[in-house]
């Protein structure tokens, strides 16, 4: 809460309320707050659980089984579950356009880290990071792809360089549009993460 207000949050939603909805219900919520904003600028983050590991066979949600299909039996649980929440998130893009909220709407689907077996075995790892709407920035060149490594932490100072706000500082992470933007070092980070925990940052910065 103290984060979210030193940010200038005003509606925080969260699993703490909430429990760990599944997507279905996230998504309802979400579009339900589409209806609220009414044609407002707003900022929305969607975190879904649904994705997660670990990935039981099985998901009780599940839209289709993958039993029988070529899926690895490791990975039929991830299947199911990356299907439900491509269901669930084609509704909220859906009730986007039918809002008239499309064209003005800047969607960025982006994860917050790779499979852990994968991570062990590779010394660099990179995140999908999707960028789609209506919404057209100068830094976007349409249809493309790239090979950069791409973090989490580059997810927020990426926002604003689409967004065209001019800031001095980027955190943690870097404009992956900019190649004059750098992450901050190892040594940085933990000193910044020593400030923000030890004097607990945003509760005395609002």
């Amino acid at each position: 809460e103290d984060m979210c207000n030193g940010y200038g949050i005003d509606s925080l939603y969260n699993t703490v309320v909430f429990g760990e909805d599944p997507d279905d219900r996230l998504m309802d919520f979400g579009i339900g707050l589409l209806d609220k904003i009414g044609g407002k600028p707003f900022f929305l983050t969607v975190l879904n659980f649904s994705t997660h590991t670990p990935f039981y066979d099985h998901f009780p949600l599940r839209l289709r089984t993958f039993h029988g299909k070529g899926v690895p039996q490791d990975k039929i649980g991830f299947y199911e579950r990356a299907n439900f929440f491509d269901y669930h998130l084609d509704r909220f893009l859906k009730a986007l356009k039918a809002k008239g909220l499309w064209e003005n709407s800047l969607v960025v689907l982006v994860a917050d880290h790779h499979l852990n077996e994968w991570m062990i075995n590779n010394k660099r790892s990179k995140i999908p990071f999707i960028i789609t709407g209506g919404y057209h920035s100068p830094l976007l060149p349409g249809r493309a792809k790239s090979s950069d490594d791409i973090y989490q932490t580059d997810f927020y100072p990426t926002m604003l360089a689409l967004l065209g706000v001019e800031q001095k500082w980027s955190g943690v992470g870097r404009n992956i549009f900019s190649k004059n933007s750098k992450r901050m070092s190892k040594s940085d980070k933990q000193q910044l993460s020593d400030m923000i925990l030890e004097t607990n940052w945003f509760a005395h910065n609002k």
